[in-house]
This record gives C-alpha cells, structure tokens and sequence, in this order.
C-alpha cells in the first residue's frame, strides 16, 4: 500500500480527490503500458539481432517456449490424469468429436462435387 492510499484509508475522499486519484490511476496504467510495450520491443530486436543463431539465447528461447506449452496432465472426468498415453488418447478423442461432421451434405456448383478430406 502507498502513502497516499494509507492517508486515504481511514477517512472519504471528497470530490476533487476522487478525481486526482482517478486521474493517478490511468497515468499510472498508461505508464505501465508503455513500458510493456517497450520491453517487447527491446525482446523482438533481440530476437532479430540472436533468435536465428544458434546461440545460448536461442536454445534458452526454445525451451522456454517448450515449458509453457507443455501438458503436465489433464483433469478427465473429475480426476487429475497424468499418463501421457491417456491424455493424448482424451484430447485427440475430444478434437476428433469436436471436429466430426454429422452430416456429409456437399456444395456442388452446376453438378461439380467438391473433394472431401478423407477419414484417415
């Protein structure tokens, strides 16, 4: 907690303070934006300048990028599941049904039937 937030805390802001620390508030998210936005710049150009080499930076970019997307388990019918062989049965199970076409009605345009993907 800040200063001004702990002089605030026991008593009701008139007005006028209402607007000052509203207007602090957006000056400070603005500020904040703005610095993110200039850390991902400052990341892009260092990318540009050592991503494609094989450096140290862009191994450890690699396995940063594999530890984010990495499925530790997944919770299958109220229960954590972390047996690599189920979960990625219950994904590609939930993908293909997702994706499952009840219907196989197809466009045709003056008689001409279009290609399907064939269910390999």
């Amino acid at each position: 907690m800040n200063k001004l937030e702990e002089s605030t805390a026991n008593r009701q802001l008139s007005q006028q303070e209402m607007m000052i620390k509203k207007q602090f508030q957006e000056e400070l998210w603005v500020a904040a934006q703005s610095h993110e936005s200039l850390l991902r710049q400052k990341a892009r150009s260092t990318w540009i300048k050592e991503g494609d080499c094989n450096s140290r930076y862009f191994h450890l970019m690699i396995n940063a990028r594999r530890r984010y997307n990495f499925l530790k388990g997944l919770m299958i019918d109220g229960s954590w599941v972390d047996e690599p062989t189920i979960v990625k049965e219950t994904v590609k199970g939930f993908f293909a049904q997702r994706f499952q076409e009840t219907e196989f009605h197809r466009p045709t345009l003056d008689g001409i039937l279009f290609h399907t993907i064939d269910s390999q």
